[in-house]
């Protein structure tokens, strides 16, 4: 956990939120919390993180233009509202990403102690950077699902950087980049990128603007499959985790299709070809997507997934543990996109990996996420966790990119010990799916589907 110095000067909730003038970020969570009042997590989590850029351009180790009403000082008793609007006008790059409502909550004088009370040491922006990643990641959580659209979590943004970096020196792409985190996370400098949801695409660009990352979101808000902002244009790297299974998506004809038109019903195979299309000569991607991609046959998807192997761009399979992701419980997976290897995939099996931190959250532990990347680097068969596949292996499974149907346990390491893990691991997932089944019932119960 990391440690921020909170001034002595704090008033209110935040004078029990420091010992001996430090506090760590739960810590600062928990009383930032205390002010929420009624306002729910999703509205209160524009109002904080706002207020936390704020404070970074009030910071004076900014390179953002401060007119005076944008001052910390000023902010106390309804100036929030005026200092963005005159911030935004001082900064062209700004526009669009400052809400107008931020200033409307209960107790926002305290919420301004609270966050005015960070002593900044050298670096401004590292510290505050690391306040609006560690509250991005508590928003999300507590969310729940709606949390998982904006947010990846961290231990799977550090997979995809560890199997596809170093990114400092590379472009970086993201089709649906939420609140920024892969960019951030990753280390990348040059990205581009776009995001649907209008208050999501502000705040991505205060993160990336924090972090001194001068990304390129678009003019605003767009859906990527119908207005992609950046067509044309193409990276190094592209890393992505879009919507699992989404079901309402555009774009039917479309180039971008090189390996068949993906169903209606499902846009996993739409993300596929979509980061493709963007990736330069030599480039490769990681793509997180729902495990039901690597089997499903439904709409023409089996024939986009044979086309995949036979072209030799399925590099990797990484099979995920259940419980990773706030936005649902059910297992997924990593595709690794490059030709690197042609004509052979590497498999990974990284179901038993992992440790619940909570009833619903499980997390990679950082000597997990090496192992799963230097099983990647090694690119060899490892009993048990990898297995090299050749295309014509894969073409008599019939095009299934399931890990587990390639990566076998040697017989004679079947013991009970391995029994027990298997079958924990097995009632985990069956917990997970029906977690999962549940919330879908529960879906389709509040829809007015006109039946009566």
């Amino acid at each position: 956990m990391f440690a921020l110095h909170i001034a002595p000067a704090c008033r209110g909730v935040c004078a029990g939120a420091y010992a001996a003038g430090v506090v760590d970020g739960d810590r600062l969570w928990k009383a930032a919390n205390l002010l929420r009042g009624q306002l729910d997590a999703a509205a209160y989590k524009h109002v904080v993180l706002t207020l936390l850029f704020l404070r970074f351009a009030a910071s004076g180790k900014s390179a953002l233009r401060v007119p005076p009403a944008a001052e910390w000082a000023n902010l106390r008793g309804g100036g929030v509202p005026s200092a963005l609007r005159a911030l935004e006008h001082a900064n062209p790059e700004l526009r669009g990403a400052l809400p107008r409502d931020a200033g409307d909550v209960a107790r926002l004088d305290e919420l301004l102690d609270l966050l005015g009370g960070i002593r900044l040491g050298g670096d401004a922006r590292d510290e505050l950077g690391r306040v609006y990643e560690y509250f991005l990641a508590r928003f999300a959580r507590a969310e729940g699902r709606r949390g998982g659209q904006f947010y990846t979590p961290r231990c799977v943004v550090a997979l995809l950087a560890r199997m596809l970096g170093p990114l400092e020196d590379r472009v970086v792409y993201d089709p649906c980049c939420g609140a920024g985190g892969m960019f951030v996370q990753s280390g990348a400098r040059d990205v581009f990128g776009q995001e649907s949801n209008p208050a999501t695409w502000r705040l991505a660009k205060l993160n990336c603007a924090l972090h001194g990352i001068a990304a390129d979101l678009g003019a605003g808000p767009a859906d990527t499959f119908s207005d992609d902002r950046h067509a044309g244009r193409a990276a190094d790297v592209v890393l992505a985790n879009p919507p699992f299974n989404q079901s309402a998506w555009g774009a039917r004809d479309d180039p971008r299709w090189a390996f068949g038109a993906p169903p209606a019903g499902n846009a996993n195979f739409a993300w596929l070809q979509h980061v493709l299309a963007h990736l330069k000569p030599g480039g490769a991607a990681g793509v997180v997507l729902a495990n039901g991609s690597l089997t499903s046959t439904r709409g023409g998807e089996g024939s986009i997934r044979r086309r995949l192997v036979e072209a030799g761009w399925v590099d990797a399979i990484v099979a995920l543990p259940s419980h990773l992701f706030f936005s649902t419980t059910i297992p997924a997976c990593v595709w690794i996109l490059s030709r690197a290897h042609p004509g052979r995939t590497l498999f990974l099996d990284a179901r038993g990996l992992g440790r619940m931190v909570s009833r619903t959250h499980r997390e990679l532990a950082n000597a997990e996420v090496d192992r799963i990347a230097a099983a990647y680097d090694a690119y060899a068969d490892e009993p048990g966790f990898a297995r090299v596949a050749a295309a014509e292996d894969i073409a008599a499974r019939r095009f299934g990119l399931a890990p587990g149907r390639y990566v076998e346990k040697p017989a004679d390491a079947e013991d009970a010990g391995d029994a027990r893990a298997r079958l924990a691991r097995l009632a985990a997932e069956w917990r997970a799916l029906s977690d999962e089944a549940e919330r879908v019932a529960a879906e389709i119960s509040e829809l007015d589907l006109g039946l009566s």
